[in-house]
């Protein structure tokens, strides 16, 4: 039996140094393990962070895009009144005109001619240049042809 034992002990020593190189390396694992966690939480809480800062930027340009929008459309809307308005008033002397051509149609050229020169200086303040062609009659055309009418 003697020599059996130190074949034994032999035996559990070598089963203790397994089991200790196994633990040591369960250790490492462990270690390993923790480890990984740490920066899984780490990159989670950083991807966190990132897709909020994403959010709020997406947030901010969209109100961005918003506000220029609405600029925009105020520009034009004062751009659209700041050209109406005068229009406005060149129709009011054509139709006074018009009624005075009624009374006295011997003015009405000359009550024409001072609207054309009022809506041509209108044109040309919005760089509007004015161009003749075929279809645009000319003053004294259209006073001919008024005093062929009376």
């Amino acid at each position: 039996m003697k020599n059996s034992e130190p074949k034994q002990n032999r035996a559990a020593q070598a089963i203790r140094a397994q089991l200790s190189e196994g633990l040591d390396e369960a250790d490492e694992w462990r270690s390993e393990i923790e480890r990984l966690k740490d920066e899984n939480e780490r990159l989670d809480h950083e991807y966190r962070r990132e897709h909020e800062m994403y959010i709020r930027n997406l947030a901010d340009f969209d109100a961005y895009r918003r506000r220029v929008e609405r600029e925009r459309a105020q520009a034009a809307q004062a751009g659209k009144r700041e050209l109406i308005l005068p229009l406005l008033d060149v129709m009011d002397e054509l139709e006074q005109a018009i009624e005075r051509a009624n009374d006295d149609p011997q003015s009405a050229p000359a009550e024409l001619r001072a609207i054309h020169r009022r809506l041509a200086g209108l044109l040309a303040e919005q760089d509007v240049a004015a161009v003749d062609n075929q279809r645009n009659l000319s003053i004294k055309e259209a006073e001919g042809h008024d005093r062929s009418k009376s």
